[in-house]
C-alpha cells in the first residue's frame, strides 16, 4: 500500500511539472503576443504621426512658397541707380535712357571730339584771316628782289640809295654799287635772303595764326573731351578711363547681387518664423 502512495505521489509530481511548464510556456506566448501588438501600435502611431509631420511640412513650405512670392522683390535697378549715383555722382538714367544702348568707344568718342574741336577752330582761324596774316608777314619781313627800290646803311655809317640790280649768297648791286650783305645794317642783311625771309615769314604765320588755332583746338578738345566722357559714361579711376557700364557689370552688380541674397535671406527667415508660430497656435 505504501509503495502504492509513492507512485501515485511521482505520478503526481510528473503530472504537475508538466503543467507548470505548459502554464509557463502559455504564459510566454501570451506576453509574446502582447508585445508584437504593442510594436505594431507604437509603430502605427510613429507612421501617423510621420504623416503628420510631413503633411504640416508641406502645408508649410506652400505657406512659406506663396507668401515669399506676395512680398515686394528686391529692386536691383532702383538700388543700381542709388549706388552709382552715391559712388560717382552719375545719373543712371538720364546717362542712359535705353540701358541696351552700347556706349561709344574711347576711340569713336576721340574721333567725334577732334571733328567738333577742328570744326570751331576752322570758324575762330578762317582761311581768310590766313590770308590777312601772309600779308602782314610779306610787311613784317620784306624781301627785295631785282628791281625793288632800296635804302641801305652799313656799318661804316655809308648809305646807298637805288634799284636792286642783283643779288647773290654774299653781295648784292644797288645802282652799279656792290655791297656785302655782311655789312648792311639796315634793313635787315636777310631781306636780302630769300631762304632767310621765307623762314622769318613762315615761323610769323606760324606763330600768330597756326599756333594760336592749335592751341584754341586743343583747349576747345580738351573741354569737349571731358564733357563727352560724362555725357557717354566714362569715368577716371586709378589712371584709367573706364565706361561706367564696365564698372557695374565687374564692381557694382557683384555687390547688389550679394545685398540681394543677404536680403532674401533675412525675408524668408522672417516669413518662416512668422508662418510656423501662425500654424503651431493653429494645432497644424
Amino acid at each position: 500500500m505504501k509503495k502504492l502512495f509513492l507512485i501515485i505521489g511521482l505520478i503526481t509530481s510528473i503530472f504537475c511539472t508538466s503543467c507548470s511548464k505548459e502554464v509557463a510556456q502559455q504564459s510566454k506566448t501570451n506576453n509574446s503576443q502582447l508585445t508584437q501588438a504593442e510594436e505594431k501600435l507604437k509603430q502605427q502611431k510613429a507612421e501617423k504621426e510621420q504623416k503628420k509631420k510631413e503633411a504640416f511640412t508641406a502645408e508649410y513650405e506652400q505657406r512659406v512658397k506663396i507668401r515669399m512670392a506676395e512680398l515686394p522683390a528686391f529692386d536691383k535697378q532702383s538700388r543700381l541707380i542709388a549706388e552709382v549715383k552715391r559712388r560717382y555722382k552719375i545719373d543712371l538714367p538720364a546717362l542712359f535712357p535705353d540701358p541696351n544702348a552700347k556706349p561709344l568707344t574711347l576711340k569713336q568718342i576721340k574721333q567725334k571730339v577732334h571733328h567738333d574741336a577742328k570744326t570751331l577752330a576752322d570758324k575762330r582761324f578762317t582761311e581768310e584771316q590766313k590770308k590777312e596774316y601772309i600779308k602782314s608777314a610779306q610787311t613784317v619781313y620784306p624781301y627785295y628782289t631785282v628791281g625793288s627800290k632800296v635804302n641801305i646803311r652799313t656799318r661804316n655809317s655809308r648809305e646807298l640809295s637805288g634799284y636792286l640790280e642783283s643779288t647773290s649768297a654774299t653781295h648784292i648791286v644797288i645802282s652799279g654799287s656792290s655791297v656785302k650783305i655782311e655789312d648792311i645794317v639796315s634793313p635787315s642783311p636777310k631781306t636780302f635772303i630769300k631762304k632767310q625771309v621765307d623762314h622769318q615769314r613762315e615761323h610769323y604765320l606760324r606763330t600768330n595764326f597756326y599756333r594760336a588755332k592749335e592751341t584754341y583746338y586743343k583747349k576747345r578738345y580738351d573741354i569737349a573731351y571731358e564733357d563727352a566722357l560724362k555725357q557717354y559714361g566714362y569715368i577716371r579711376k586709378n589712371g584709367k578711363i573706364i565706361n561706367i557700364q564696365d564698372l557695374i557689370k565687374t564692381e557694382i552688380m557683384p555687390e547688389i547681387d550679394k545685398q540681394e541674397a543677404q536680403y532674401l535671406k533675412n525675408l524668408e527667415a522672417d516669413v518662416r518664423r512668422i508662418i510656423y508660430d501662425q500654424m503651431v497656435s493653429q494645432n497644424k
